[in-house]
Protein backbone atom coordinates (compact mmCIF):
# COMPACT_ATOMS: atom_id res chain seq x y z
CA UNK A 1 0.00 0.00 0.00
CA UNK A 2 1.50 3.56 -0.62
CA UNK A 3 1.55 6.21 1.51
CA UNK A 4 -1.76 7.90 0.32
CA UNK A 5 -3.91 4.49 1.76
CA UNK A 6 -2.49 4.63 4.90
CA UNK A 7 -3.56 8.20 5.62
CA UNK A 8 -6.96 7.19 4.70
CA UNK A 9 -7.39 4.62 6.25
CA UNK A 10 -5.96 6.73 9.40
CA UNK A 11 -8.16 9.59 9.10
CA UNK A 12 -11.07 7.41 8.72
CA UNK A 13 -10.14 5.45 12.00
CA UNK A 14 -9.67 8.57 13.67
CA UNK A 15 -12.96 9.93 12.73
CA UNK A 16 -14.90 7.14 13.71
CA UNK A 17 -12.91 7.18 17.02
CA UNK A 18 -14.13 11.12 17.00
CA UNK A 19 -17.91 10.61 16.63
CA UNK A 20 -18.12 7.64 18.81
CA UNK A 21 -16.45 9.27 21.28
CA UNK A 22 -18.29 12.24 20.91
CA UNK A 23 -21.70 10.01 21.15
CA UNK A 24 -20.63 8.59 24.95
CA UNK A 25 -19.93 11.65 25.40
CA UNK A 26 -23.29 13.01 25.01
CA UNK A 27 -24.91 9.71 26.17
CA UNK A 28 -23.29 9.76 30.01
CA UNK A 29 -23.51 13.79 30.56
CA UNK A 30 -25.58 15.16 33.77
CA UNK A 31 -26.91 11.58 35.44
CA UNK A 32 -26.69 9.47 32.84
CA UNK A 33 -23.02 8.91 34.17
CA UNK A 34 -24.39 7.04 37.30
CA UNK A 35 -26.64 4.75 35.20
CA UNK A 36 -23.77 3.99 32.68
CA UNK A 37 -21.44 3.35 35.65
CA UNK A 38 -23.47 0.89 37.26
CA UNK A 39 -23.72 -1.05 34.11
CA UNK A 40 -20.83 -1.40 33.13
CA UNK A 41 -19.74 -2.09 36.65
CA UNK A 42 -22.64 -4.52 36.90
CA UNK A 43 -21.23 -6.25 33.47
CA UNK A 44 -17.66 -6.66 34.73
CA UNK A 45 -18.44 -7.98 38.43
CA UNK A 46 -20.71 -10.35 36.32
CA UNK A 47 -18.06 -12.16 34.65
CA UNK A 48 -15.96 -12.18 37.75
CA UNK A 49 -14.46 -15.83 38.19
CA UNK A 50 -11.85 -17.26 40.81
CA UNK A 51 -10.12 -18.20 37.77
CA UNK A 52 -9.80 -14.16 36.00
CA UNK A 53 -9.23 -12.89 39.25
CA UNK A 54 -5.87 -14.79 39.92
CA UNK A 55 -4.97 -13.76 36.12
CA UNK A 56 -5.62 -10.49 36.60
CA UNK A 57 -3.70 -10.21 39.48
CA UNK A 58 -0.78 -11.73 37.68
CA UNK A 59 -0.99 -9.13 34.65
CA UNK A 60 -1.14 -6.76 38.24
CA UNK A 61 2.16 -8.24 39.64
CA UNK A 62 4.27 -8.45 36.01
CA UNK A 63 3.03 -4.57 35.51
CA UNK A 64 4.30 -3.71 39.02
CA UNK A 65 7.53 -4.97 38.92
CA UNK A 66 10.46 -2.72 38.80
CA UNK A 67 12.68 -3.01 35.58
CA UNK A 68 16.35 -1.74 34.73
CA UNK A 69 16.35 1.06 31.76
CA UNK A 70 19.76 0.73 30.49
CA UNK A 71 21.01 4.15 28.64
Amino acid sequence: MNLKTYLVIAFCISAVSIIGFSLISLLISDQKIIYFDRTVIDMVQGSETLVLTNVMKFFTFIGSAPFCHSS
